[in-house]
């Protein structure tokens, strides 16, 4: 009975291995067949591949030196906030100027020292002063990169002026 068994084992496992076989090859045939994109397929993602790469090669900003022109990106003047989203001058200082103004970054006056705010006043002007605030200047971007209002920006500058000491009308 070994010996049939055997044989029987033999067969059954033969059997098995071909079927796989068959089945393998036929996987193989239809995936070739429906898995292949067509030639336009092919060119339009060798396409898009081409306009993600350069997308992701281009720089994420730009150095502009004092006096260049803003680019046509930040020339674009952001609508001035809602009557009802407005900020008090104490919020947008600790919101957007702090950053700079606290510390001096890049040759930003101070908060709250006089000699440097008193120097810009008078050199400039107030009316200079926001204008600069508003539009960008040196490092500065416009409006200090933030939404606010034209008001709110010379609000905000003259409540620094206040903070260094100075009485400005």
């Amino acid at each position: 009975m070994s010996k049939q068994e055997d044989t029987k084992f033999i067969k059954t496992f033969i059997g098995v291995i071909i079927a796989l076989i068959v089945l393998t090859v036929a996987l193989i045939v239809l995936a070739t067949r429906t898995g292949s994109p067509t030639e336009s397929e092919l060119q339009a993602r060798q396409a898009l591949d081409r306009e993600r790469a350069e997308e992701r090669l281009q720089p994420v900003g730009a150095v502009r030196l004092s006096g260049e022109p803003m680019p046509e990106i930040a020339q674009a003047q952001p609508e001035p906030a809602a009557a009802a989203g407005t900020q008090t001058p104490e919020q947008v200082v600790q919101s957007v100027c702090a950053s700079c103004h606290d510390t001096g970054l890049l040759g930003a006056p101070t908060r709250g020292d006089k000699a440097a705010w008193e120097a810009r006043l008078t050199s400039k002007g107030l009316d200079t002063l926001v204008s600069s605030a508003i539009n960008g200047f040196g490092a500065m971007p416009p409006r200090g990169g933030a939404s606010i209002s034209d008001d709110e920006v010379r609000e905000t500058v003259l409540f620094m002026l206040r903070e260094a000491g100075l009485e400005v009308e």
